[in-house]
């Protein structure tokens, strides 16, 4: 049954609800013998006129209902600070008037349960049970052992008991929320002094509870303040599965979140031991190895859990990887260390900041189990643990889940000293709730009694929410000597110490304070910090390092904490993490990458590398229109028929064209149309040049490959459709600018100037796709020409130009391979990128010129003696489907003027 899930929120008359947590503590007493922990007296008891009740846990749980070992000493020193506190304050005659404080402490075994359970002792004990439930009827019920039934106290201590005003404890969250949801029933206020949850703080839900420690989301962001303070992003939680634990990593992913810390993954922790356990540690183990980037391992956990993590880390062989970030619930407690000291060393661990107790040790160094044992029914069972011995005298009544017994009787003169007994950092915590209540006792005397001492008849009986008022305004001196109240939530100040668990010498280890956190503030003492003894400084706890300025983050297989950085373009600004956008034209990014400023625009200059490019193309200009001119005077001459004139004039125009589409990149500012001419120009002016020489290499192939098996004339061999197929193949080129400049229409576009605050206009054809798809098809003639000139390349000379058009598209090739480099080198910088086209333009367009027309113009000039018409015929060889042409068969301008006759020949020879 979950007491949490019913009483607490129960709408119900206290009478009723009391009768029910009694029913219900007897149904679990019934499943097992939990409230005979330890013989007939299971309670610390100490006589007073106003009772105070104490939970505290000296057992550790089991996984059954019984109590387990003895929990570390830190426990059983929080239950002797309360006794010590409450004697020092009964010992002070000015301080509480005429009455004394009494103590009621029971184990709670860190069971949530079971502290329910010994919590009902002090509801049952109230003066609200005894007036409206036994009617004021204070009888005693004798037990044959010699205790009251209902109390199980010793005989005639049953009515001081009654006068239960407050509680001190739990230890643990579970404990005091499940304790907290009684109490308020009833109106008893509750001090806890090492409970952290949230949840306590919440004044609606738990009016009645107070403690004098912070609530954990303080203690969250200290740990945060920690992770950036070495810059860690990249971290592992484990927290225990409890309210403790549970809200602990909550508070830590989401301030980690705010912060932009990645957890790497949460894990939590069985509360319970045992094989199942064991496997699910070691499967923790396990997954915190995948993600081997992830070094700190934040441990939200209460000590007793931290031992069986550690010795998975250690079976897995991976003791010195990891470096854990603790909290309160294990830091600087000797129990967690024992034996994992080098698994553990380099930890930091947060503690609320607290004094040791002045005279404390003293106190303890006094007693001793032949005296003690009387008010403490425990300390026989730590004495004998402590010392590992046996008293002799105590029984097999003890009914432990686990009792160990020694065999060695103890040494009487064993005594608790500084050699074999170190005080607790966290007891100040205890003595600080303890004086809470008697402060806030002492002022209710002071405003109800004034100056009678003893009890007076106001404060009998003594009202919880009375007590609860003067809790929340008491301030008062520790005994340390620091001012102390609560905040408005109940809550303790929000201070911190930041220990560091690490080897000081070899072999020897302990926690030494390196810094605190206080009101948000971290101070760390860097030069006391040591991660190992061999190498002191921390590793990095990082997935991926911060990107560059300019970079954006990719993440890596969905893992948000991971990245790689991969830069922006250089027209790119970051807008976000992850994110690259472009800027607008006329804009550059900035620097830093954040932002894009506005560039000053300016044109295409005439500077000396234009000047040169445009003498080049008025002097190609030049001799191609003499050229033309000296063919056409000429062009009866067997010289200018031998090179098939009617398609030289095709070739010469656009050669012309492309020698002028040069100055539009220069004389004319850039605008839709002039980008529109440039791209349709250039691609036709060079659709013409390599239709006409593909449709001449083709022509040449074709008779002279089917020369050699038949006489029959081949198609299409006449000037006329020559000159239709160079228009068709010009007018293909026509077609595909006109449709690439409707599906893309061109114009204007802006160019960074590395280096410069400005920007360049020019016509956007200038970029990689635009240039590729507007040359596409003359570098598909361009390559079907090579081809060609490698098929007719030993045709006879005389025959045709088949070596002449061979070495003109080898060397145009070569131009354009390694225009390639130029211009992936120069397309960053629009300037050089302008030059480089057209130079590679004028040259591939004086090559043609040179090659193909000058040879002729030269013997048309200069050599006259030789431009006449050569002997026509034959000698055929073999069979005939073999045959051969004789140099004497037929002269070469016969052949490409009357080629009509030449296969009348080529038939009478076959």
């Amino acid at each position: 049954m979950d007491f949490k899930a019913t009483v607490p929120y129960l709408n119900m008359n206290k009478h009723i609800a009391l009768w029910y947590v009694l029913l219900w503590g007897v149904s679990i007493n019934s499943r097992g013998n939990i409230l005979e922990v330890n013989g007939t007296t299971n309670s610390l008891y100490i006589k007073g006129d106003i009772m105070l009740g104490g939970l505290f846990q000296i057992h550790r749980s089991s996984d059954n209902d019984t109590c387990g070992p003895l929990s570390p000493q830190s426990h059983m020193q929080a239950l002797e600070t309360m006794v010590y506190v409450v004697r020092k304050i009964n010992q002070n005659d000015t301080f509480l008037r005429g009455f004394r404080l009494g103590v009621l402490a029971f184990d709670d075994c860190s069971q949530e349960a079971y502290s329910l359970e010994q919590a009902v002792h002090f509801v049952d004990g109230s003066d609200f049970f005894m007036n409206k439930i036994e009617k004021d009827k204070k009888h005693e019920i004798v037990c044959s052992n010699g205790t009251d039934e209902e109390s199980g106290l010793p005989n005639g201590q049953r009515n001081t008991a009654y006068n239960v005003a407050g509680v001190v404890g739990a230890a643990a969250s579970v404990n005091s929320i499940q304790v907290a949801n009684l109490l308020k029933l009833f109106k008893i206020p509750q001090i806890s002094y090492w409970s952290t949850s949230p949840d306590l703080s919440n004044k609606d839900r738990y009016p009645y509870f107070f403690r004098t420690v912070p609530p954990d989301h303080h203690q969250a962001r200290a740990m945060i303040e920690i992770l950036r303070y070495f810059n860690w992003t990249y971290v592992t939680v484990i927290h225990e599965n409890s309210n403790y634990g549970i809200r602990g990593a909550e508070e830590v992913q989401r301030l980690a979140r705010e912060y932009g810390i990645c957890i790497a993954a949460t894990e939590m922790l069985p509360r319970d031991g045992g094989k199942s356990g064991e496997e699910e540690y070691d499967g923790i183990v396990k997954r915190l190895n995948r993600r081997p980037k992830a070094r700190v391992v934040i441990l939200w956990t209460a000590e007793s859990t931290i031992p069986l993590l550690l010795q998975a880390i250690k079976k897995s062989g991976e003791k010195n990887r990891f470096i854990f970030l603790g909290s309160d619930g294990w830091s600087g407690r000797r129990y967690s260390t024992e034996h994992n000291e080098k698994i553990l060393e380099g930890a930091i661990t947060v503690q609320p900041m607290a004094d040791p107790i002045r005279d404390f040790d003293n106190y303890l160094a006094e007693l001793h189990p032949s005296e003690h044992s009387q008010t403490n029914p425990w300390f026989d069972e730590f004495w004998e643990m402590h010392f590992n011995c046996s008293l002799g005298h105590r029984g097999e009544e003890t009914k432990l889940a686990t009792t160990q017994r020694y065999v060695e009787p103890c040494n009487p003169s064993d005594r608790l000293s500084a050699s074999n007994f170190k005080q607790d950092g966290q007891l100040q915590f205890v003595a600080t709730a303890v004086l809470a209540m008697a402060h806030a006792l002492n002022n209710i005397h002071r405003d109800f009694c004034g100056n009678v001492s003893g009890l007076c008849p106001a404060m009998k009986p003594l009202e919880g929410h009375t007590l609860q008022a003067y809790l929340r305004n008491v301030t008062f001196q520790d005994m340390n000597g620091s001012k102390f109240s609560f905040d408005q939530n109940g809550d303790g100040p929000p201070r911190y110490r930041i220990l560091n668990y690490q080897q000081t010498t070899p072999g020897n280890f302990s926690y030494v304070n390196v810094g605190v956190f206080d009101q948000y503030t971290l101070n760390i003492k860097e030069e006391l910090m040591k991660f190992k003894l061999d190498d002191p400084n921390y590793p990095e706890s990082v997935c991926s390092p911060e990107c560059a300025q300019g970079e954006r983050k990719i993440t890596k297989n969905g893992d948000l904490c991971c990245w790689i950085c991969v830069p922006c373009l250089k027209n790119q600004f970051l807008e976000n993490e992850t994110t690259c956008s472009d800027c607008e034209p006329g804009y550059m990014p900035t620097e830093n990458k954040t932002g894009c400023e506005e560039l000053m625009t300016v044109y295409i200059e005439i500077d000396n590398v234009a000047i040169i490019t445009l003498i080049f193309a008025t002097a190609g200009i030049t001799i191609t229109t003499f050229i033309a001119v000296v063919l056409i005077k000429n062009r009866s001459t067997p010289v200018v028929k031998a090179s098939s004139r009617e398609l030289c004039f095709p070739l010469l125009i656009g050669v012309f064209i492309c020698y002028c589409s040069t100055f539009l990149y220069y004389v004319t500012p850039p605008t839709a149309t002039i980008c529109g001419v440039q791209l349709f120009v250039m691609g036709l002016g060079f659709a013409l040049c390599y239709s006409a020489i593909l449709v001449k290499t083709n022509r040449v192939h074709r008779i002279f490959h089917a020369g050699r098996s038949t006489a029959k004339r081949p198609d299409f061999i006449s000037p006329v459709s020559q000159l239709i197929i160079t228009g068709i193949l010009a007018g293909i080129q026509a077609i595909l600018s006109f449709v690439y400049m409707v599906a893309a229409p061109p114009g204007p576009k802006q160019y960074v100037v590395p280096g410069e605050n400005v920007v360049v206009v020019a016509c956007g054809n200038l970029s990689g796709m635009s240039l590729a798809l507007g040359m596409a098809f003359p570098l598909l003639l361009m390559i079907m020409c090579t081809i060609y000139a490698l098929l007719t390349r030993k045709i006879p000379s005389q025959y045709s130009e088949a070596k002449l058009i061979g070495f003109t598209m080898y060397t145009t090739c070569v131009i354009w391979l390694a225009m390639v480099p130029i211009y992936v080198v120069t397309s960053t910088r629009v300037r050089p990128l302008i030059s480089t086209i057209n130079f590679a333009i004028c040259l591939s367009c004086t090559v043609c010129l040179v090659c193909l027309f000058i040879p002729r113009v030269y013997i048309i000039l200069c050599r006259p003696e030789r431009n006449v018409k050569a002997s026509n015929g034959f000698r055929a060889h073999g069979t005939k489907h073999t045959m051969v042409l004789s140099q004497s068969a037929i002269s070469n301008a016969d052949f490409f003027s009357d080629t009509e006759a030449v296969g009348k020949d080529m038939t009478s020879i076959s």
